[in-house]
């Protein structure tokens, strides 16, 4: 579903993304970790191109995300992106949050695009809210929204850039809750978080990021049980 080839990102002198290659099969759950600037968002964003890379090659499905002939808007609607602080409208209600990209971007007639933007909301059970404000929303609330939007687009492949870093410990459990359910369909994911409960249930892989780099590629039981790779076990000490 993804594969990526020897791909570097600069910027300016900085060299945030150090040839990385790597594959996420079909399916695949897949967490990013590793310590703050070791270039796990940076990855992430360059996979839907709002980071341009400055050499070598990403594809989705197929599709070389760079190449000059891709629509890139057309590739997005297949890729959802969940982001750390949301990014919902403040001037629309949790309902049109969601009914907005599917009028506006698919052109989906608006009572279709109401009927599937509440049938979303009914999924992670705030139908209730539908009327509401992002301001009059918990944060638990707001990002089951954003998910929600992004899921209204039916993609392929789910992103989450740490989604649960700027909520509370009960609302991060909302949100781990419904990303387990979606790992659990068969969705393609790829998710930087420091959630390791998350990653302990749900990945298929983990990758373990330093300065740019992909220093560690495996599966979540060698991971996490007695890696013999000494980066994994100081990384696993400090965040337990």
């Amino acid at each position: 579903m993804i594969s990526i080839q020897s791909l570097n990102k600069d910027f300016g002198a900085f060299r945030a993304l150090s040839d990385i290659n790597a594959r996420v099969e079909k399916g695949e759950v897949v967490v990013l970790c590793g310590p703050s600037g070791s270039g796990k968002s940076t990855l992430l964003r360059t996979l839907n191109r709002l980071e341009p890379i400055t050499t070598g090659r990403i594809e989705i499905a197929g599709v070389d995300v760079n190449s000059r002939g891709v629509d890139i808007n057309k590739l997005r609607q297949k890729i959802g992106f969940v982001f750390q602080q949301y990014n919902l409208f403040p001037h629309l209600t949790a309902l049109d949050n969601i009914v907005i990209g599917l009028t506006k971007i698919l052109k989906m007639p608006r009572d279709e695009a109401t009927k599937r933007a509440m049938a979303l909301l009914e999924r992670v059970n705030l139908t209730r809210r539908a009327s509401n404000y992002p301001a009059q929303l918990s944060g638990g609330e707001q990002q089951r929204v954003a998910i929600v939007r992004s899921l209204a687009f039916q993609p392929e492949i789910m992103l989450f850039d740490e989604p649960t870093s700027a909520l509370d410990a009960e609302m991060i459990g909302e949100v781990l809750a419904l990303m387990r359910e979606l790992a659990a369909t068969g969705m393609t994911m790829m998710c930087v978080t420091h959630e390791m409960r998350f990653a302990r249930e749900a990945a298929d892989r983990v990758w373990l990021m330093e300065k740019g780099k992909i220093i560690v590629d495996t599966d979540k039981a060698a991971f996490f049980n007695s890696h013999p790779n000494e980066r994994v076990q100081r990384f696993l000490s400090s965040i337990n």
